[in-house]
């Protein structure tokens, strides 16, 4: 009996909370960015578009991708065209940055500031402006380019192929150096608490080979098919 009456209290407060915050109905963007996070974990299963570009010293490189989330096969990403390169029991493969789950519950976890754009966002949608801390940002794309540069990770071949010709000293010399500004604009359905789209901008500055360099990059999401 007293296990039930935990149960009804605790679907009581989550009637309240999806019942909006506030009278009108209107909630936080803290709120819709907790609530969007809890959407999209409990959907069995969703799809995925996302294309990564990167602008850099020799040019501008962009992948482009798709991914299947079921709860039961886990995460499965590959690029259009190509082989499914990634596969796991889960979709918690890391905030690698191909990911878009993991990427979001790593915002929410580290608290990363969100405000609202009242300029994009209308009754049904709400635009999410989110920035991570500068340290948050930087300890991504640590983990991303070190992934990438050891292979365990990556879309591309030529993802790690230049990072794996530094030498140690080249390497260390980049990472002791980087310094990464990252901001997320996450469209939201205000009615189903899914991300319609996730859009990663970040800015990357290091010094290599005794010379200060800058890249440029973009990883954004598509979602559909929810179930």
């Amino acid at each position: 009996m007293a296990g039930l009456i935990r149960i009804l209290i605790m679907l009581i407060g989550l009637q309240s909370l999806l019942s909006g915050c506030g009278s009108d109905g209107q909630r936080s963007p803290a709120d819709l960015l907790r609530l969007t996070v809890s959407g999209l974990s409990a959907r069995e299963q969703y799809t995925f578009n996302g294309e990564s570009v990167g602008t850099l010293q020799a040019g501008e490189e962009k992948t482009v991708f798709s991914g299947t989330v079921q709860r039961h096969d886990g995460l499965k990403l590959k690029q259009i065209g190509g082989v499914t390169l990634l596969s796991s029991g889960s979709d918690r493969l890391g905030d690698d940055g191909y990911n878009p789950s993991a990427l979001l519950e790593g915002l929410l976890r580290h608290k990363a500031a969100v405000k609202l754009d009242e300029a994009r966002s209308d009754s049904g949608t709400a635009c999410l402006i989110v920035t991570p801390r500068k340290e948050q940002s930087q300890r991504l794309w640590r983990e991303r380019l070190d992934k990438q540069r050891k292979g365990v990770r990556t879309l591309r071949a030529s993802d790690n192929s230049g990072l794996k010709s530094l030498g140690e000293q080249d390497w260390s010399a980049r990472m002791s150096t980087l310094q990464a500004r990252t901001e997320y604009v996450l469209l939201v359905d205000r009615h189903r608490l899914v991300p319609i789209s996730l859009t990663e901008n970040s800015t990357l500055t290091y010094n290599t080979k005794g010379s200060a360099k800058e890249e440029k990059r973009r990883i954004a999401f598509q979602f559909h098919g929810f179930h």
